[in-house]
């Protein structure tokens, strides 16, 4: 499928998904072109690598040496650090939020939304914690950054360069839902406990606005 018309991507991922139809989810995920095998062990890695190979000769498609990195403790896929059962967001993702310079208008507050909301299930209370920005956004608000917003740039700064993780579920231990709700957000955690510590699989936020709640 060629680069730049606008139904590429959708078309690519639909045939993806027929390809290896009955294999995602089941030691295999992808998106688009990337494909990650991910198991417990040895043999269980090589018996998916060479079914998810198999299935890509049976489809005439073909994968980059050059891109292709096999037996890896750590990945880098989707902006995040994958591995050792832990999902932590990427390096250079971490350098690009502490290098945000504070912003001058509407599209700079997008984009630091933007940045910061792709990592939002590792945020505790994210939406609430970015109401005085997402409020900017709005062209009916003047634009006016105050010591609210620098208040919750910096907070959501600070959530994510204190490099918080999240933990790949483990299927065979009790699972935790804590929910939560204020004026202007609702959220939910689901967690695991570990070593009588909860570790967090999964953050869960949404602000009014962004859900389009009627309020009475």
């Amino acid at each position: 499928m060629p680069f730049g018309l606008s139904n590429a991507p959708r078309t690519f991922q639909r045939l993806m998904n027929r390809v290896f139809s009955g294999q995602i989810g089941q030691g295999l995920q992808l998106f688009l072109d990337d494909i990650a095998i991910y198991t417990d062990d040895i043999d269980r890695h090589l018996q998916v690598l060479k079914e998810a190979l198999g299935r890509l000769i049976k489809a005439g498609l073909k994968a980059s040496p050059e891109k292709t990195r096999l037996f890896q403790q750590e990945i880098n896929l989707l902006g995040h650090r994958v591995g050792h059962g832990e999902v932590k967001a990427a390096l250079d993702k971490l350098a690009a939020v502490k290098d945000f310079p504070t912003p001058k208008n509407r599209r700079e507050v997008r984009r630091f939304l933007g940045l910061t909301g792709y990592y939002r299930r590792f945020i505790e209370k994210y939406a609430q914690k970015a109401q005085p920005l997402t409020k900017l956004t709005s062209e009916k608000q003047p634009f006016i950054w105050g010591s609210e917003q620098e208040e919750a740039f910096e907070v959501l700064k600070r959530s994510l360069l204190k490099e918080p993780v999240l933990r790949s579920p483990d299927f065979s231990r009790t699972w935790y839902i804590s929910t939560d709700a204020s004026k202007g957000a609702i959220g939910a955690i689901l967690a695991q406990r570990y070593d009588g510590h909860f570790a967090l699989c999964h953050i869960s936020v949404a602000s009014f606005e962004e859900l389009s709640f009627a309020m009475m």
